[in-house]
């Protein structure tokens, strides 16, 4: 499955919390990492020249694509539910320091999903 979106760092700084900007649902046989809490893309990359993406600019708009993969035996979904998520800058509380922290959703969307198989 692929997401295709325009992602801007509205932060003061640079960012490296691409994984965390998009998740999707409805989508039966994602594979998901064995170690992480939640369903993460296997790779996010830049549109423009197709190299993967770790950090992002402050003000400088990217389009991405966000891959996540799904077992060949899965049904094709006719779509799914994308939602974009946000997180907070705030004292992390025990670390005593400024972080983006409480990953949390912002938008959600359902979305058809056109099957490019064989085109």
């Amino acid at each position: 499955m692929v997401v295709l979106a325009t992602v801007e760092v509205t932060a003061p700084e640079s960012l490296n919390d691409t994984d965390d900007i998009i998740d999707i649902a409805g989508v039966e046989g994602l594979v998901k990492a064995p170690n992480l809490e939640r369903l993460e893309p296997q790779y996010v990359v830049a549109l423009r020249d197709g190299v993967p993406v770790r950090y992002l600019q402050p003000a400088m708009p990217e389009k991405l694509a966000f891959f996540w993969e799904q077992e060949s035996t899965a049904p094709v979904p006719t779509e799914m539910t994308v939602t974009v998520n946000k997180k907070t800058y705030r004292v992390d509380s025990l670390a005593g320091h400024k972080a983006w922290l409480d990953l949390e959703p912002r938008a959600e969307l359902t979305v058809p999903i056109e099957d490019r198989r064989g085109k």
